[in-house]
Formats: C-alpha cells, sequence, structure tokens
C-alpha cells in the first residue's frame, strides 16, 4: 500500500477516472446522516478561511484505491475499493457548485469544471466524468453531473405524491438539490449594504463567500489517499474496512466476491451484471413500488431481504446442509473455493433459474397447485 496525504482538490484536478466497481453497493448516503454533516464541516472551513492566515486543515477520512488496467486511449483510471460514498457525494457537490456558478464567475466555474470533468482524447463519452458509479446508479449519476440546474434535474425526476406522501427521488438527485440549495444559502447576499469594502455580488450571490467555499476545498480539506499494490488483495481489504461503517448485508459481500472473481476470471463484468444478476438490483414489486429482491421478511424472530433469505436456501441446497444468515457470506466463499474450476458465468446462471422459481413462493402469478401450497407454506411461517 502507497498512501499519500492530498486535498480533496488535488485528487479530483487530475485526468482521471474513479470507478465504483460493479460489485459494490448503489448510493446509500442521505441528509441526515452523511450530507448534513458534510456541509457544515466544509461551510465551517469555509467560515475560517482567510488568505495568508494558516487554518488547520479538516480530514475526510481515507479512501483506498486499486490502479485498473487500460488500453487505447482510455483514460488512466482506479478502481474505488473503499470511500465510494464519499468521493460520489463530493463530485455531486461540486456538480451543484459548478453549475451555480456558470454565470457568476467565469475562473471559478472554469476551476470547477476542471474537478468534474476529465479533458483531452477518451474512448467513451462517459469518460468525462471523474466518478463512474455501478450500474444501477448511472442514469442517474450521468443526469446529475450534466443537468447544470436544479429545475432541469427535478424536470427529470420530479417530485411525486401519493396519498399526500412525497415519494422518495433517487438519492443522487436528492443530494444535488440539498447542496445547491445549501451553497446558494451560504453565498446570498441578503443584505447587499453589509458587504464589506471591495467584495462583489452577481445576482443576489456573493462571489467573495463563493470563494470562501473553493478556497477550503483547496487548501483545507484532506483525503489519505490509499494506492494499493500489486501484492496487495483487494477484496480481503473491501471487507475488513466494510466491517465498519453502513451495514453490509451478506449479498453485498456475495455480490464482492462474485464479480471480483469474475475479474480475476478475465469475464466481461458489465456483461455478467446485466445479463444475470441486474434481477436483483432492479426487478420491482408487483406493485412497482420497490425493488422486489431489497423486501424484507420475517424468518423466525429475524427479518431478512429476500435476496438474503434466498441466498441462504440455495446454499443449503448446494452445500447439503443448513446455512446460518449470521454464517452465509463466509459459508458461501467456503463452499465457492471448494471447486477450483467452478465458472461464475456458470453458477451465476444456475442462481437466477434458481431465484426466478424461488421468486414465485412472494407473487401470485401462478394459479398451479404447487403455487397455492407455496403461500400456505409463507403464510404457515415456515419462510
Amino acid at each position: 500500500m502507497r498512501p499519500n496525504k492530498m486535498t480533496i482538490y488535488e485528487l479530483f484536478e487530475r485526468q482521471r477516472r474513479y470507478v465504483v466497481p460493479l460489485f459494490q453497493r448503489p448510493y446509500v448516503w442521505t441528509r441526515e446522516e452523511q450530507w448534513a454533516p458534510l456541509w457544515k464541516d466544509i461551510a465551517d472551513k469555509a467560515e475560517e478561511w482567510e488568505p495568508n492566515q494558516k487554518a488547520r486543515p479538516h480530514f475526510f477520512g481515507a479512501v483506498v484505491l486499486s490502479q485498473r488496467m487500460h488500453f487505447g486511449r482510455e483514460l488512466d483510471a482506479s478502481d474505488i475499493i473503499d470511500g465510494q460514498q464519499r468521493l460520489t457525494t463530493l463530485q455531486v457537490l461540486f456538480a451543484a457548485f459548478r453549475d451555480l456558478t456558470a454565470n457568476v464567475d467565469a475562473r471559478l466555474h472554469g476551476e470547477l469544471r476542471r474537478l468534474t470533468e476529465n479533458s483531452g482524447i477518451k474512448d467513451h463519452e462517459d469518460e468525462t466524468l471523474k466518478v463512474w458509479p455501478t450500474n444501477a446508479d448511472r442514469e442517474v449519476m450521468r443526469a446529475v453531473m450534466t443537468s447544470g440546474s436544479t429545475a432541469t434535474l427535478e424536470a427529470k425526476y420530479p417530485k411525486v405524491y401519493k396519498r399526500k406522501k412525497l415519494q422518495p427521488r433517487p438519492p443522487l438527485v436528492e443530494a444535488y438539490a440539498f447542496f445547491r440549495d445549501q451553497l446558494e444559502r451560504f453565498a446570498t447576499d441578503a443584505d447587499r449594504e453589509a458587504l464589506p469594502v471591495g467584495a462583489s455580488s452577481s445576482g443576489g450571490l456573493s462571489v467573495d463567500r463563493l470563494y470562501k467555499i473553493f478556497d477550503a476545498v483547496r487548501h483545507l480539506l484532506q483525503l489519505v489517499v490509499i494506492e494499493l499494490e500489486e501484492s496487495d488483495d483487494p477484496q480481503v481489504i473491501f471487507e475488513t474496512l466494510n466491517a465498519r461503517g453502513a451495514r453490509l448485508l451478506p449479498s453485498d459481500l456475495v455480490r464482492n466476491f462474485v464479480f471480483l472473481t469474475a475479474s480475476r476470471q478475465g469475464g466481461d463484468v458489465d456483461e455478467l451484471y446485466r445479463d444475470l444478476w441486474s434481477e436483483y438490483d432492479e426487478r420491482r414489486t408487483p406493485g412497482g413500488h420497490g425493488t422486489f429482491w431489497k423486501q424484507e421478511e420475517r424468518q423466525g424472530r429475524a427479518t431478512r431481504t429476500l435476496l438474503d433469505l434466498f441466498l441462504i436456501h440455495y446454499l443449503s441446497y448446494r452445500h447439503e446442509r443448513e446455512v446460518s444468515h449470521t454464517h452465509l457470506f463466509r459459508e458461501f466463499r467456503e463452499w465457492w473455493l471448494a471447486d477450483r474450476e467452478r465458472k461464475v458465468v456458470n453458477e451465476l446462471e444456475i442462481l437466477l433459474a434458481y431465484s426466478r422459481e424461488f421468486a414465485t413462493f412472494f407473487t401470485n402469478e401462478e394459479t398451479t397447485e404447487a403455487a397455492r401450497f407455496k403461500r400456505v407454506w409463507i403464510a404457515a411461517g415456515a419462510a
């Protein structure tokens, strides 16, 4: 490992893509738990910033990266082994900041574009984005980073009420709206007469206040960036680091393990995900109000997601012995590694076939005797 302390500015001014591997979870940060504290840290440091005066830097934690192989004219890229939620959030914040300054200060806007957009020759248009998320978030991330304004973004992802209750929008959309609002509040020139001599404003925004935020980002907000070397095992590090923070489900760890194995076997992980795993992230409930495999069901005294519940039964069948939820991932890995010839594509095909059969336990799609038996079995609490 090669640790290196750098500012957020130094990390993102590089012409480089930071890629969230497919085996990692989608974006899950929220306003109360993460965005608001993050913004407070930034705003506090911006208030402290004064040119030519020392201010204590703020440490934002560590990010773990693994260099990716690249071909042709592809930009240099790194997999984000740890810190993807943090880096994704910072990119959304910088996009909101960039868009806010578009008609306010050309120099500041240009600097923020450097932090959010890769320039030069690229093989793919999506290489423009500094942070490239996992499949489930790519469409939304692309919209957030290119919308240019809250109004444009909300036209694509409007607020919807059902039974007078506001329905949740993609977290990345909510994050952009939150940071755009906070930035405007910080920079709003509510009392023009109160501006210090020499200060400037544009469109009700204090340019000097905007520069305070930028200078804090450039000089005071620091990360420890750990770059893995060839001898480091990304999966072991991922599992160790993610024993803390937001809870990882056993199915999250299974996905991590399977797709990292696929990458090592030289498989096309994008194609494998699209054809054989996206079902578990994208299938909607019959009513269309949620994600089918993320629904929770009681099993005894515990509550499990359907995907975790399925994996327990599936592994018990394949392993030919009872598997507990507590040790699901550990036993899955032991079972997998027991066969050195096991191929990811074959296993995912089998897994998908069984999962679709298992899903009928929780739908009313079948009217056969077997389907009725399944529903009675569930109602009796055997699931």
